[in-house]
């Protein structure tokens, strides 16, 4: 179970309680809120998860230099953004940069598999969503996801994460 995994299960547990003593408006404006803030950490989550991985991977690199110039110019928090076409249909341009072996590997992987297929797309969308939010006015955007929509993108994503994670972390044991 992650720190979502949990959220959610307060948020739920805070929307049943208010519903179970009448507060609907309230409940209403609870989830409203909740739902930005969901995508915003669940691509917060994932974006750290991710770059976790890619440190573990640089730190193994024959040459420290090469570790260092990552640290300090792809996997900055303001970079990792640019690593991904956020509003496209896969992850090839972020694989590509790994080689193009790597890329075609994984993207055969991903192109093979119903679910890792779908959980890339949800990553890209939570990533466009996440974008949308905070670059646009947090505190007044909106979204049309629910916030069980948004849970159900996080999960999906999960699965092409761990997934990623798995391959860079088989790359760094070999």
């Amino acid at each position: 179970m992650t720190i979502i995994d949990t959220r959610v299960l307060e948020h739920r547990a805070l929307v049943a309680f208010l519903r179970e003593h009448v507060q609907e408006s309230m409940a209403f404006y609870v989830e409203y809120d909740f739902r930005k803030v969901l995508i915003v950490s669940a691509a917060s989550f994932i974006e750290k998860r991710i770059v976790d991985t890619l440190h573990a991977f640089a730190s193994k690199a024959a040459d420290q230099r090469i570790e260092h110039v990552l640290r300090n110019t792809v996997f900055k928090r303001e970079k990792f953004s640019s690593l991904f076409e956020w509003s496209g249909n896969n992850v090839n341009a972020f694989l590509k940069q790994f080689g193009e072996d790597f890329k075609k590997l994984l993207a055969e992987s991903i192109s093979n598999d119903l679910q890792l297929s779908n959980g890339a797309k949800s990553f890209l969308k939570l990533g466009h969503l996440r974008n949308n939010l905070v670059h646009n006015n947090f505190a007044d955007s909106s979204s049309d996801q629910t916030v069980e929509d948004v849970y159900a993108e996080y999960n999906s994503a999960m699965c092409f994460v761990e997934f990623l994670c798995q391959r860079f972390d088989e790359t760094v044991a070999s």
